[in-house]
């Protein structure tokens, strides 16, 4: 193919430099650059095409923490979220300090971006388990975190040891946010119905549930019913975990148990549980899933496809599987 005038002229490219320049560096709009150099605005684009195109211009992106730029496209593209994180893991023993490594890098990713798009003034949501942990212990290295209200989204557990977990974690989002902190005072399972019902009605629990209509985002972690990776699991009986996985149980987010679909599992035993409801908690505006782990493949498929959150943030082990694998 014949070159065009345009193309096969010298002088062109080194207009071409001279735009790009002035877009690049100076800041110049198309149309400052037309005004400046006597030229159309149509022209400039051209140039700026061609100086992208002819090497002049070249254009690297780089990222102040590890991210894998193109496994969290494709998972933007294939499960449409509005955002995807993913964390460049090295495979390895899916348990102990490897484990511990990645877990560490995806909590630190989810602590940045939960930094970047919240405003001084903003309220968020969170839960508490083991990846919320290592997101909470990363807040420290994140630099300045906005001034927020923080809102408690399920309740704690009964058992010492978790429970002192679950303080810990709320308390490091409190104090990272400054702002205030609205706690959930009941267990996350508690004995009947009637238990559960008397505590939606205390006044303090009533008015930190209400406030999930308000959020401007949420951050939760995802727990596995089959493998069982989950701490929702033990807080029910042998019986209740039985029914739940004959109604097709694959995964809780935000202690709400749903199916491979995504569909929730509103059996008897969800009415015991303390927790945001359902339809308020998929109208907050953003919900960050984290998780790790290629054992919650399943899980995570199954939150995804039934849309509870829309930001995911993950290592790259699991969202290859979640690219690769069937549910």
């Amino acid at each position: 193919m014949t070159p065009s005038a345009e193309d096969s002229r010298t002088p062109q490219l080194l207009l071409a430099s001279r735009v790009a320049w002035l877009h690049y560096m100076e800041g110049l709009t198309n149309l400052d650059i037309a005004d400046r150099l006597g030229i159309s605005r149509f022209r400039v684009a051209r140039l700026l095409d061609r100086a992208r195109k002819s090497g002049i211009v070249q254009i690297s992106v780089s990222s102040p923490l590890e991210v894998d730029q193109e496994l969290s496209s494709q998972l933007v593209r294939e499960y449409g979220l509005a955002e995807a994180l993913v964390f460049p893991a090295i495979d390895g023993p899916d348990d102990g300090p490897h484990r511990q490594l990645i877990g560490t890098g995806v909590g630190r990713l989810a602590a940045r971006f939960l930094a970047d798009i919240l405003n001084d003034g903003a309220k968020f949501g969170v839960t508490w388990g083991n990846t919320l942990e290592q997101v909470a212990r990363a807040l420290g290295s994140v630099g300045a975190f906005p001034r927020c209200d923080v809102v408690q989204l399920v309740g704690g557990i009964s058992a010492a040891g978790s429970s002192m977990m679950a303080m810990d974690v709320l308390s490091r989002f409190a104090i990272a946010a400054g702002g205030t902190f609205s706690s959930l005072d009941a267990p996350l399972v508690v004995s009947d119905v009637q238990a559960a019902e008397a505590f939606r009605g205390q006044a303090s629990i009533k008015n930190t549930l209400s406030q999930v209509s308000g959020l401007d985002a949420a951050i939760v972690g995802i727990g596995s019913w089959s493998p069982p990776v989950s701490q929702l699991i033990p807080l029910f009986d042998k019986g209740e975990i039985t029914q739940a996985l004959e109604r097709g149980a694959v995964a809780d987010v935000c202690a709400i148990v749903v199916d491979k679909d995504g569909d929730e599992v509103t059996e008897p035993f969800a009415k015991r549980v303390i927790r945001a409801d359902s339809d308020r908690f998929r109208k907050i505006p953003y919900v960050i899933g984290v998780v790790s782990g290629v054992a919650k493949t399943h899980a995570v498929h199954a939150v995804l496809t039934g849309k509870w959150i829309n930001v995911l943030v993950t290592d790259s082990l699991l969202a290859r599987r979640l690219l690769t694998e069937p549910a």
